[in-house]
């Protein structure tokens, strides 16, 4: 009897622990972890970044204090584009807005590192050109109207007056680095090009709208 009831003891405590293994049948499963839901969201999400092919970006210089020209309306762009052959990155943000408080960070750094600054109380020459525009009640007419910039941050690349990218609603400055990166071994002649085949035209419609607002002096009446 005490050999039965030993037996019968030992059964009962192996199917107790064997099924803490198992659901039973009918049962709903134990949903998965905070952790495991993050992890299955960020594999499905994940995208490889692209390919960069062009050269690498030269070392910052010590101490350098980056360049970044502001904006304010059609005509200063216009300038600012005209005088160099380089490509421009330009910013549109908001004072009051985080992510662009966030974005003008990095923004920073990545003109530190490829674009002109001060260093030693000489100029640096970068790989290209910076600007930034904050959208206030008197840019309005030109971020909304005149550039249809819909939202902010807004980052754009020029060559020229035309534009090459643009990413709007963008927390970082790794798009725009890399395809810096990608163009930089183009030349003027192939960016031509490629700015004729990217361009949306409505910088250069702009400028042509801004034209018909000159007075005209021959039909003046005296």
């Amino acid at each position: 009897m005490v050999i039965i009831s030993h037996i019968i003891a030992m059964s009962i405590l192996l199917f107790a622990a064997f099924s803490e293994g198992f659901t039973v049948s009918g049962d709903q499963p134990s949903k998965p972890s905070q952790s495991q839901l993050f992890f299955t969201n960020d594999e499905t999400k994940s995208s490889p970044a692209p390919a960069v092919t062009a050269k690498a970006s030269p070392p910052i210089v010590k101490g350098k204090k980056p360049y970044i020209t502001k904006l304010s309306s059609l005509d200063e762009l216009k300038y600012f584009l005209q005088e160099d052959d380089r490509m421009a990155a330009i910013k549109f943000y908001a004072p009051w807005c985080k992510t662009c408080q966030r974005l003008g960070l990095q923004f920073t750094r990545l003109a530190t590192e490829l674009g002109d600054g001060i260093a030693s109380r000489k100029m640096v020459e970068g790989q290209l050109r910076f600007a930034e525009v904050a959208y206030s009640p008197q840019t309005n007419h030109f971020v909304q109207d005149q550039l249809q910039v819909q939202a902010v941050p807004t980052l754009q690349l020029y060559h020229g007056f035309h534009k090459l990218w643009q990413r709007s609603g963008t927390k970082d400055t790794r798009d725009l680095r890399d395809t810096v990166l990608t163009l930089e071994s183009k030349t003027n002649e192939e960016l031509l090009i490629l700015g004729e085949e990217q361009d949306d035209g409505i910088l250069q419609l702009a400028i042509e709208d801004t034209m018909f607002d000159q007075p005209d002096f021959l039909n003046e009446e005296w």
